[in-house]
């Protein structure tokens, strides 16, 4: 076992391991950048084929990284989502945490922790885990960690030496950020948004679809300013960014219902000298996936307890080890 595999297996030993008794992190470690946007789907992404909306930053990530088409949320609805992501785990084994505003025990082991112990910096701004309580419930911050007003803050306060994990949640793709008029304030014409079939193909409907990818472009907008950020610190080709979503869009068939439009979501993932530019992936991906993936990232073992799986070999052009047909 590598040296720096063996920190993981002493820490899950040991619980009164700490980061500080670690010491400094190595330097091939990674830093990690999740932007998760909410209740985003499929297909509307400029680069997943939508001829109107329009997410450069997003298409960026595929082009510099890999475009994953089959990558789909365990449960469509952001609050069991989020708890599968964060733990690694099926939301059944998750007890109440399988519903939308669940409890979080601190029985129950996060990603973000592991990476703390080995010398991460980690932090989250927007929504995060959400929603639900935790406070009183074995754990005295977020399952995301420490929560920070902006990306910014977090850059400044941040140790230069060691390797950072940050999720930056953004809100405008859901229903309460659709602002009316935006959509034709955006240039979209609604004559050419795609009204699939679940919905009546409506003047009002095409209306509320182009208020809706108008918050997508705003959203995309605000996550490039992220990654400008890490540019200007000269950040960028030290940093693995996942973009992705929670699970489906606000229309019928969408959240809360198990159908495509429900849990289908985008993703793109960049990772300098990892993975091949402009590959499409089509193997079929969990969001549930992301913790043990993330821990393979930073160079640790995923928790026997995780029934995800690292996609690393998936991301990077590997032989897979597991071949799926279904998630």
């Amino acid at each position: 076992m590598s040296g720096r595999k063996l920190w993981l297996a002493v820490w899950m030993c040991c619980a009164g391991a700490t980061a500080a008794a670690l010491g400094a992190a190595t330097p091939e470690r990674p830093n990690i950048l999740v932007l998760m946007a909410d209740n985003w789907h499929y297909e509307h992404a400029g680069v997943n084929g939508n001829p109107v909306v329009k997410t450069p930053v997003f298409d960026r990530i595929a082009r510099e990284g890999v475009r994953c088409t089959n990558t789909f949320g365990p449960v469509p609805s952001c609050g069991p989502t989020r708890s599968s992501i964060v733990t690694g785990r099926a939301a059944h084994q998750l007890e109440d945490l399988a519903n939308h505003g669940g409890t979080f025990y601190g029985k129950f082991r996060v990603f973000v922790d592991a990476l703390a112990v080995v010398g991460y910096q980690v932090g989250y701004s927007g929504k995060g885990w959400a929603p639900g309580i935790y406070e009183g419930y074995g754990r005295t911050e977020t399952p995301l960690g420490k929560r920070f007003a902006t990306f910014a803050e977090f850059l400044d306060a941040r140790v230069a030496e060691r390797p950072f994990f940050f999720w930056i949640g953004d809100t405008q793709t859901a229903l309460h950020s659709w602002k009316p008029g935006s959509g034709a304030g955006a240039g979209i014409d609604p004559t050419k948004v795609h009204i699939p079939s679940y919905l009546p193909d409506a003047a009002v409907v095409r209306e509320e679809i182009t208020d809706y990818l108008a918050s997508v472009q705003r959203s995309d907008t605000a996550f490039g300013q992220a990654i400008a950020l890490l540019e200007a610190r000269g950040e960028l080709d030290n940093t693995i960014i996942i973009y992705t979503s929670d699970n489906g869009w606000q229309m019928p068939n969408g959240l809360g219902n198990l159908y495509d439009a429900g849990t289908h979501v985008p993703m793109a993932v960049r990772w300098p000298g990892r993975v091949r530019p402009g590959r499409v992936i089509d193997d079929f991906i969990s969001l549930t996936d992301l913790a043990p993936t993330i821990l393979d990232m930073a160079g640790l073992y995923p928790w026997p307890e995780m029934t995800g799986r690292s996609v690393v070999d998936v991301l990077t052009g590997r032989p897979s080890a597991v071949a799926r047909d279904s998630v």
